[in-house]
């Protein structure tokens, strides 16, 4: 009996100090969320406001000289996440104070398929949710498997609702 009830209380210790990872980005005030769509052999994004649909489906793809084209399906990882929230004093202007206050998740997009039997390439999906508006950009670090590379088109979908 006493094995059991040490193995149950080891068992939620594990479970309740495992870090879990946010899927679904949200704001710090949590009216805007960020769907990251990964299915179909495509990676979308849509952007919900009070849950209702702002952005619908939103898809990406970059082209490359002498490259195969970045798109399809992809393995998605959350490798960080966190939240700001700082003031500062901007040196003229209408306001005496700005707050800067958002979540940041950085994403690890990964093709699922290695191009040319080579090791798949990858890129970093950096998205800053603020309380009114969202933000994302992306990394390509060193070792990313792109080597060197220029990019003809960078093929980012923004498809708004038009009811809005």
């Amino acid at each position: 009996m006493i094995r059991l009830s040490t193995a149950i209380s080891l068992f939620l210790f594990i479970l309740v100090s495992c870090k879990s990872t946010n899927m679904e980005p949200e704001s710090p005030n949590g009216r805007i969320k960020f769907e990251i769509r990964n299915e179909k052999e495509d990676l979308s994004y849509a952007i919900f406001l009070d849950d209702e649909l702002m952005l619908l489906p939103s898809s990406f793809e970059f082209q490359f000289r002498n490259q195969p084209p970045f798109s399809g399906e992809m393995e998605l990882e959350l490798i960080s996440e966190g939240e700001v929230d700082e003031t500062w004093e901007p040196l003229w202007g209408k306001s005496d104070r700005i707050q800067n206050n958002y979540r940041e998740y950085v994403y690890r997009l990964a093709e699922a398929e290695p191009v040319d039997g080579e090791s798949s390439r990858y890129l970093e999906w950096e998205i800053r949710i603020f309380n009114d508006g969202v933000a994302f950009r992306y990394r390509f670090p060193e070792e990313s498997g792109f080597d060197q590379f220029k990019i003809t088109e960078e093929l980012t979908g923004f498809y708004l609702d038009p009811s809005h």
